[in-house]
């Protein structure tokens, strides 16, 4: 969890260490912080939903997309399911690089490229829309959770 500091002004307590005679360090979290990991655990909540929910109907899927066979929707699922391993590493190293705001903003930009992708089937009935948006936003779950 994220949490914020409370300084005096002026002053940087981030470098004083127990000994130096200086004030200790107060941490707080703040109420917008829980909100957004409420946010970040609704959408970890939907991810395991869609996953479980296309398991057991992708052979209608794969009737419904016209596919000629099921394995496309099975191979989405498994990419899906162990995306976020890679994707750990590049979240550490992306935070440790840039700001956390940065970082943040590229996820959420990649979420909505996502999101916008598997809305466009609607209207294309074309099933790689969902399967790529749906992996492009499985693959920045992980930097919501590590932030």
């Amino acid at each position: 969890m994220v949490i914020e500091q409370d300084q005096k002004e002026g002053e940087n307590t981030d470098s004083k260490q127990a000994g130096d005679g200086g004030e200790e360090t107060k941490y707080q979290a703040t109420s917008r912080r829980w909100a957004v990991l409420a946010v970040m655990a609704m959408g970890t909540i939907n991810a395991c939903l869609i996953y479980g929910t296309l398991t057991p109907i992708a052979i209608p899927l794969a009737d419904a997309f016209e596919l000629p066979t099921v394995i496309y929707i099975n191979w989405t699922i498994l990419v899906q399911v162990f995306m976020p391993v890679p994707m750990t590493f590049v979240s550490v190293w992306a935070f440790s690089s840039y700001k956390t705001d940065t970082v943040l903003r590229l996820a959420m930009t990649c979420m909505l490229i996502g999101s916008a992708l598997r809305a466009a089937c609607y209207f294309h009935r074309v099933y790689w829309l969902i399967a790529v948006g749906q992996i492009t936003s499985s693959a920045c779950n992980v930097f919501l959770n590590n932030a």
